[in-house]
């Protein structure tokens, strides 16, 4: 879910990655890759969260839900930078 914001180039949401972003997790964390003679295979259980993780992982889920029905497009981690490290202080010579 946070591969828009840490990776520095242009990402649209879209509706298969938010649904991908959910069965990532419920995969426990692995991808399954199907021949296209092979049956789906069983999936673990889902990761059963902290209570105290849950609401934020919900805020989370619903906040990519909403971008992916708007499809935006931009460079997130240039927006999300000057948050983990403050603006930057370049000196113009």
């Amino acid at each position: 879910m946070l591969q828009p914001f840490v990776v520095d180039a242009p990402f649209k949401f879209t509706k298969e990655f938010a649904r991908e972003s959910v069965a990532f997790l419920v995969r426990g964390g692995r991808k399954t890759r199907l021949q296209p003679h092979e049956a789906l295979p069983n999936l673990p259980a889902p990761v059963r969260m902290p209570s105290d993780l849950t609401f934020v992982n919900r805020l989370q889920w619903g906040f990519t839900s909403v971008l992916a029905g708007l499809a935006p497009r931009r460079t997130w981690r240039q927006l999300v930078e000057p948050w983990l490290h403050g603006p930057c202080s370049r000196s113009i010579a």
